[in-house]
């Protein structure tokens, strides 16, 4: 009886594992998505390399962050300025990010989070922490190449990262490129960004008389991606759905990596955890 009852463990264990090895990439994205739409609140440590220009950016931070009716974020910084703090509550503090450098000039500053000074050697708004970037991009090519998706998406082996499961998606738009695109009246690289699906930073990069988000004007023609980038890795936890590995390459070879490690989900964080007078931070 005791032998029996062994063997049915195992068979059940290798029949759910058989099944999880056929779900199909439309399955895995799907259950991501609803991962992402469903974990409100998130704490991890954010590890960051990101292409600027002619150097490679890299930091390590401890995040918290709640995406519900309203954004807030607070994040301190492991490297490399350590002991820096930023925190950023949605419609608080005049809609300003609030920032304790923990070294000179040794005072908080409270700056907007589109200026160039919060942004530089950034791809990404304070706002953008978190998973909903990476899920608006890929519901953008999903919608795009609802029927082609097979000849861009494929799925490669499963395996270990950092000891988690995970499953390895990748995106690799083949006819990756630049072309023409003429600004309209009122927009910004930001706003061009935004209605294409693509990342501003790299607009920029592709536009040597483009020195910042304002620095376009109508009827200009800019060079802008046809898609977010060339290829994209995604490691995503076959626990909890969520892409805690972010690989993304274009023409020149790397441009973005993003890993969240020690992820917690559905968080339930201390009253005034993500104020700027909680007792822990230094504010």
């Amino acid at each position: 009886m005791k032998y029996s009852l062994i063997i049915l463990f195992f068979l059940i264990v290798k029949t759910t594992i058989a099944q999880e090895d056929t779900l199909r990439i439309i399955d895995i994205l799907d259950k991501m998505d609803s991962a992402i739409t469903h974990h409100k609140t998130l704490e991890f440590k954010f590890y960051k390399e990101e292409r600027c220009t002619d150097h490679n950016e890299y930091s390590i931070s401890e995040v918290k962050v709640i995406c519900d009716s309203t954004y807030c974020v607070y994040m301190k910084s492991n490297s490399p300025r350590d002991g820096m703090e930023i925190l950023y509550r949605e419609g608080k503090n005049d809609d300003k990010v609030l920032i304790n450098p923990n070294s000179f000039p040794y005072f908080n500053m409270n700056i907007k989070p589109e200026g160039s000074l919060i942004r530089e050697n950034q791809h990404h708004f304070i706002y953008n922490l978190g998973f909903q970037s990476v899920q608006e991009i890929v519901r953008n090519f999903r919608r795009m190449h609802a029927d082609s998706l097979d000849e861009y998406i494929v799925r490669d082996n499963d395996y270990i990262w950092e000891k988690t499961p995970v499953y390895k998606i990748r995106i690799e738009y083949t006819p990756f490129g630049f072309y023409d695109y003429k600004v309209k009246e009122g927009q910004t690289v930001d706003s061009i960004a935004n209605e294409l699906f693509v990342n501003a930073y790299m607009i920029i990069e592709a536009n040597e008389k483009v020195d910042d988000y304002d620095d376009i004007e109508a009827g200009q023609i800019i060079k802008v991606p046809n898609n977010y980038g060339k290829v994209c890795e995604m490691f995503i936890d076959k626990k909890n759905y969520l892409p805690i590995r972010q690989v993304i390459w274009d023409d020149k070879g790397l441009y973005e990596k993003y890993e969240y490690k020690e992820v917690k989900t559905s968080v339930n964080f201390e009253k005034g955890e993500l104020e700027s007078g909680y007792k822990d931070y230094g504010f």
